[in-house]
């Protein structure tokens, strides 16, 4: 991968305007927009250009249409005024775009024409935009009206720091092809941590490494792509289940964890699928890798309000009836362990167990991070939504791992030999 970095620019920066896409979505509280590792993150690449001398016009989003975090992204200027020791010339005039969300207003255009050095404009939920999210190629996306109007306003780079939506091919991570395109931070430092995981896998094929997937929480439609090709191809050792996708390996195994433990795998997701839907693909690639599994031995109900453990094989009528799995048991763990101290790399997503439901079920999750923390002859990956949630309840910083990427979906897609339509754009502008 070669592509344009901040410090490729740094000397052309003084007096330049930068549209910078970020993602900083995220849940509100209290109607309020905390303050996250991603915005953080994003805050950093911002001030690396106001220290240049660049002028930010800053771009972002929040949910998608029907949902409740479809928001105006009043609360995040809120939330970055408190900030205001980091920002000092922060502007934000409302809305910002025309009657139709099709481009910008007219105040907003003159905003950004007057737009001076080490200023940084925010602009409104880019997804209320009619075409931010349409099917549409490269060049169609260039002449959107939004496009041309900050082009047209004195746009000179484009900065792409949302990593967790370069994997999408939306309006503002593709359209500035007519302007150079640059990696933000964020990306910058995606990608080589992308880079160095896909050399460990490369060496898992020849024989020299020992790679493992830990694969847990609710999402297990993530993994199939990344699974099915990296056992095709040799570059996964073993692979240890967590959460919903181990409750779907011991069924398919012919436990019966009863009724309540399968509530959750029948719940449909927004494309109308559930973690039984997938009872098929999963097996398929039980049929034909059995040995790269390494299948739970016990697990944790949630019985008349305690945790209690059973092996898959002596679990009780009344907790199949009155209980619910939710979390790996211990003779599991010390498994895993084993399994992960003769690993040079473990790639973690998603909760072991629901301790995000009951605490007691975080013994899966916080034994195996604490491994991992302590063990630096293992490179250590975590990625996805919960992952800042997790080091968050287990008093972990992301520097006490070997990598941590807030992408989720856009890490697994890259590992898995696809393209990610806002990377090709960074690509192309190098070229």
């Amino acid at each position: 991968m070669q592509f344009y970095t901040i410090e490729d620019f740094k000397d052309k920066l003084r007096g330049k305007k930068v549209f910078v896409r970020v993602d900083t979505n995220t849940t509100l509280e209290n109607g309020e927009m905390p303050f996250t590792s991603r915005i953080e993150q994003a805050f950093e690449t911002v001030n690396k250009l106001t220290s240049y001398g660049a002028a930010v016009v800053l771009g972002a989003h929040n949910g998608r249409g029907g949902e409740t975090s479809f928001v105006s992204l009043g609360p995040l200027f809120s939330m970055l005024q408190k900030q205001n020791s980091q920002i000092p010339k922060l502007l934000c005039p409302g809305n910002t775009y025309d009657e139709q969300y099709l481009g910008l207003n007219a105040a907003t255009k003159n905003t950004i024409k007057d737009l001076q050095s080490q200023q940084i404009l925010v602009l409104e939920n880019l997804r209320f935009l009619q075409n931010e999210t349409a099917k549409m190629d490269t060049k169609e996306f260039a002449q959107q009206k939004f496009i041309v109007d900050l082009v047209e306003s004195g746009i000179d780079y484009y900065v792409l720091d949302g990593f967790s939506v370069a994997h999408r091919a939306h309006m503002s991570i593709v359209g500035f092809s007519s302007i150079p395109n640059i990696a933000g931070l964020a990306v910058e430092k995606e990608l080589l941590g992308a880079k160095k995981i896909k050399e460990l896998l490369a060496q898992n094929q020849t024989g020299d490494g020992r790679v493992t997937f830990i694969f847990g929480g609710a999402k297990i439609q993530d993994y199939f792509q990344l699974m099915e090709n990296a056992l095709q191809n040799n570059s996964v050792s073993k692979i240890l289940p967590g959460g919903l996708f181990s409750s779907l390996c011991l069924i398919l195994g012919g436990y019966d964890l009863g009724k309540p433990s399968c509530v959750p795998l029948e719940k449909k997701d927004s494309k109308g699928k559930s973690t039984l839907d997938y009872k098929e693909n999963l097996q398929k690639l039980l049929d034909k890798h059995r040995d790269a599994f390494v299948m739970p031995v016990d697990v944790a109900y949630l019985l008349n309000g305690e945790r209690i453990e059973y092996l898959v094989d002596e679990i009780p009528q009344e907790a199949r009836e009155k209980g619910a799995v939710l979390d790996i048991g211990e003779k599991t763990i010390q498994k895993y362990k084993e399994v992960l101290q003769n690993s040079n790399m473990a790639y973690w997503k998603g909760p072991l167990g629901a301790f995000d439901l009951n605490p007691l079920f975080a013994k899966g999750s916080q034994e195996i991070l604490g491994l991992l923390r302590n063990n630096s002859n293992i490179f250590s990956v975590m990625g996805g939504g919960d992952t800042g949630q997790m080091l968050s309840k287990f008093d972990t910083l992301p520097s006490e791992l070997s990598y941590v990427s807030l992408s989720g979906g856009a890490l697994i897609q890259i590992l898995a030999g696809n393209d990610l339509p806002g990377i090709l754009a960074l690509e192309k502008s190098f070229r």
